[in-house]
């Protein structure tokens, strides 16, 4: 009964952290071989005639069509990106949500422990350890899959700006890329839960500040009635 109470559900949250990250993974390698194509470009090294038709004889006919099929990849991309923030975000919300609550109940727990006036059985200091670590590290996984894959977005802006400090580009090929880098201004994908707090490394430091807080009135209600939470709660 407490392994379909407690376990299951925590299991089904984690899991669905950890197949957000999957996801975020898999996109940002696709960004990150779209910005290698530009790095390619950049290098002349992407270049090779027989990928095209014969009447684009000329080097810049050649890297205008390579920038074209790399600013199609990019929108559809995201695109992508667009709809799978979308469709975890409120998701992701209520789990992130739990499990910073549960981290809190926990926490505390495993300092009472550490305070000689309070006697805790060892069970349960092993417990709250337990639990702390299996929901606090999907949460880590998932803030650093969000900073990589909005890291590996960024690097398109850098990688379409070097491109245009080549002075072998014809007029039609700077003119593609500003175009791509005035795109890129008007896109932004924010990958939060619900638009309340982002995904990137800042939920950290949000679920730490929070946890800390809520232990300080957490003691501080405690010592006011004589004795700890849990005791007023029996």
């Amino acid at each position: 009964m407490t392994f379909v109470v407690i376990t299951l559900p925590n299991f089904i949250f984690t899991w669905l952290i950890l197949q957000y990250t999957f996801v975020l993974i898999l996109l940002r390698e696709r960004f990150r071989v779209l910005n290698e194509a530009l790095g390619r470009i950049s290098s002349a090294a992407f270049v090779k005639p027989y990928y095209f038709r014969s009447s684009e004889s000329t080097l810049g006919d050649v890297i205008t069509r390579n920038l074209c099929l790399i600013k199609e990849s990019h929108d559809d991309l995201y695109e992508i990106a667009c709809h799978i923030s979308s469709l975890y975000s409120f998701p992701i919300f209520l789990v992130i949500s739990v499990f910073c609550a549960t981290i809190i109940v926990s926490a505390y727990y495993f300092v009472l422990a550490l305070i000689p006036a309070h006697r805790v059985e060892p069970f349960i200091i092993f417990n709250s350890m337990f639990y702390i670590v299996m929901e606090i590290f999907p949460i880590i996984v998932l803030s650093f899959g969000v900073n990589k894959i909005t890291n590996e977005m960024k690097l398109t802006a850098v990688a379409i700006h070097k491109l245009l400090t080549r002075s072998s580009l014809n007029a039609k090929s700077k003119t593609q890329l500003k175009l791509f880098s005035l795109e890129l201004l008007h896109k932004n994908v924010s990958f939060t839960g619900y638009n309340i707090f982002a995904l990137d490394g800042t939920l950290l430091h949000s679920i730490l500040n929070t946890t800390a807080t809520y232990l300080i009135i957490l003691f501080q209600f405690g010592q006011s009635n004589g004795k700890p939470c849990h005791d007023s709660i029996d």
